[in-house]
């Protein structure tokens, strides 16, 4: 017996929601420290004045160095987003000093990898990195912000047009029974006019209508009842 072979869409479809969003946070905060960590080869001299491999060693400690604020920038902004998911000034309030304690944390975790015990650089650097990392984790957390607002709108914009899509079809489902709460007597009024009318002049066609009108309504009546149009 053979399986069928699962895609990885269809995988990443039963991952729960909580937990693939923090994947996709992951993801992103990994390819952004990258990108930002390439700045490195575009400083002058760089290129030029250093062989590849030493090149490359520090490139991947500036990246590992932006990873690490970054992750800790992802985490706290994933924390407000749970504790404080509607917008106001406790979440901005929250949301500033997760990013400034972010920073600190993350300056020290750098601080202790980089210089052990010390000496450490002096207090003009940390504060200019400290800066630094704040301007640049808040500008991501603005673009954050405003993609996760425009979406939210998208949503209620959506759920707004399905509630009036609701409403109309609800609408157009009254007015179909009041037309045919109207019609139906109209119409069994007219077929017993109609009857009537055969039994003075033909007897015999009167009692046929009688008995198709009899099977008529046998059929319809359930159907009536339970709302199934005739």
């Amino acid at each position: 017996m053979q399986l069928a072979a699962t895609t990885f869409p269809d995988r990443l479809r039963r991952v729960p929601p909580w937990l693939r969003l923090s994947l996709e946070r992951l993801l992103l905060v990994f390819g952004v420290s990258l990108v930002l960590s390439t700045q490195l080869l575009f400083q002058e001299g760089v290129l030029g004045h250093f062989a590849l491999s030493a090149t490359l060693e520090s490139l991947t400690l500036y990246f590992l160095e932006i990873l690490t604020v970054a992750v800790l920038l992802a985490g706290a902004v994933g924390l407000v987003d749970a504790r404080l998911p509607a917008d106001g000034i406790a979440r901005n309030a929250a949301l500033t000093i997760s990013i400034m304690g972010s920073v600190l944390v993350g300056i020290a975790i750098q601080m202790g990898w980089q210089y052990g015990a010390g000496p450490y650089p002096p207090e003009s650097f940390l504060l200019g990195e400290a800066v630094r990392w704040t301007l640049m984790g808040g500008a991501i957390t603005l673009i954050y912000q405003t993609v996760r607002r425009h979406q939210r709108h998208g949503r209620q914009l959506h759920s707004a047009e399905l509630r009036h899509r609701i409403l109309h079809n609800q609408m157009m489902e009254s007015r179909l029974k009041m037309m045919e709460a109207q019609i139906e007597p109209h119409f069994l009024f007219n077929t017993l006019a109609t009857v009537k009318r055969l039994y003075r002049t033909e007897p015999i066609g009167g009692a046929r209508m009688v008995e198709r009108l009899k099977e008529y309504l046998q059929a319809a009546l359930p159907r009536i009842r339970h709302g199934i149009p005739t």
